[in-house]
């Protein structure tokens, strides 16, 4: 069966990677006009099945576009999803008065746009909205070894962000997860006695305190513990917690709402948690507040 064919109008060459990036992804064939000019001459010499539009480009807006489009037979028919940053809020229903199928604001959220593809085209959905993830999010068959890795991948390398604080002193952890932690210590406790954890934190506002029981003690090294009581997160909320607070975290400084947003998406997709600021005097905020791995800053 042939893909159907999306042809992107829109200049930011970072954007129309993303974007065609995805809709790949998702069994289409991706056209790119970067131009007014390059977006008419595509769509009159290869009509595609949508086209997705930006209102700012060179060589003329995306408005002057939709209306040359609709007043030819030959590109009539293609339905044609406006794509802006523009703030004005007459512009939605002007390009729908125009002919445009839909009308999306930058940032756009990339789930939201492949549903409204389908829809105009007529396309059922190829997988639930939380599969629309990257491949690698996907289940590895459950044998032996893929549970192992499963259970891997649930436990956080602290990195040392995150330390107990036990009987009045602060102790480096190892490996942590929702259920437990290594605690390096030189004379830890025998196994199943019941003690008063915090895990603290720079990138906590308070500690997270819990009733613990050490399942493994070794002298010289450490005692392995096991969580048996929250008291100020949720369990069902503590793995995210572990995450937001292991993650490598990167801070984003720059005045382009579009690269932000651009960057935040890449470095999402990699596991990586992600901090925004506008200008130089939030970026220095931001870095105090969130302690961050790594800074991109802009110049201007």
């Amino acid at each position: 069966m042939p893909k159907e064919t999306i042809l992107i109008a829109d200049d930011d060459h970072n954007l129309t990677k993303l974007l065609s990036s995805y809709l790949r992804t998702h069994r289409f064939d991706v056209t790119l006009s970067f131009d007014a000019v390059q977006a008419l001459m595509t769509a009159y010499r290869t009509p595609p099945d949508a086209m997705i539009l930006d209102i700012n480009m060179p060589g003329g807006t995306g408005v002057e576009v939709l209306k040359k489009l609709k007043a030819s037979a030959k590109t009539a028919s293609i339905p044609v999803i406006v794509m802006s940053g523009s703030t004005d809020p007459q512009l939605p229903q002007n390009v729908r008065e125009l002919g445009a199928e839909e009308f999306l604001r930058k940032p756009f959220d990339f789930a939201e746009l492949y549903r409204t593809i389908c829809r105009i085209l007529g396309k059922p959905l190829e997988a639930p909205d939380e599969e629309l993830l990257p491949q690698r999010s996907r289940q590895l068959p459950e044998s032996p070894a893929a549970k192992k890795e499963r259970r891997k991948n649930l436990r956080f390398r602290s990195r040392g962000r995150v330390w107990a604080e036990y009987s009045g002193h602060r102790y480096p952890l190892g490996n942590l997860s929702r259920v437990g932690a290594f605690v390096h210590m030189v004379d830890p406790p025998p196994v199943g006695t019941e003690l008063e954890l915090r895990l603290a934190s720079p990138r906590l506002s308070e500690p997270i305190e819990l009733a613990a029981v050490v399942r493994r003690s070794k002298a010289g090294s450490g005692m392995g513990v096991q969580f048996v009581q929250l008291h100020v997160v949720a369990a069902s909320r503590l793995q995210d917690t572990l995450l937001n607070l292991c993650a490598t975290r990167i801070l984003i400084v720059d005045g382009d709402e579009n690269i932000r947003w651009e960057l935040t998406l890449l470095f999402n997709e990699q596991n990586y948690s992600v901090v925004t600021a506008a200008d130089g005097l939030e970026g220095l905020q931001k870095a105090v507040e969130s302690l961050p791995d790594v800074i991109t800053l802009d110049l201007n």
